[in-house]
């Protein structure tokens, strides 16, 4: 947590006391940490991917880079994307 001088110290106390109202200490920091679940994660992960239309940054011609918003669809990132799934392969290979 990079907490060697003084003043960050003070500068992490602040913080929390606006965020949290009290000081929370390293372990019980950590002990919130560890309660996260896997499902918790992923229902977070799907809110921030699909939440909102993403914001691209393209540097160069545009039309180089084909459509941006089908590739994004294709990978289950934006506004009501869903993920495709590949199709299934026959065989071994």
């Amino acid at each position: 947590m990079n907490l060697e001088s003084k003043m960050v110290q003070l500068e992490d106390s602040g913080r929390q006391l606006q965020i949290f109202g009290k000081r929370e200490d390293i372990n019980e920091m950590c002990r919130k940490i560890d309660e996260v679940t896997r499902e918790q994660l992923i229902e977070l992960s799907r809110r921030v991917l699909t939440g909102s239309e993403p914001t691209v940054l393209i540097q160069g011609d545009r039309d180089s880079f084909g459509d941006v918003k089908g590739a994004l669809a294709k990978y289950g990132i934006g506004v009501g994307a869903v993920k495709q799934e590949p199709p299934k392969k026959k065989g071994w290979w």
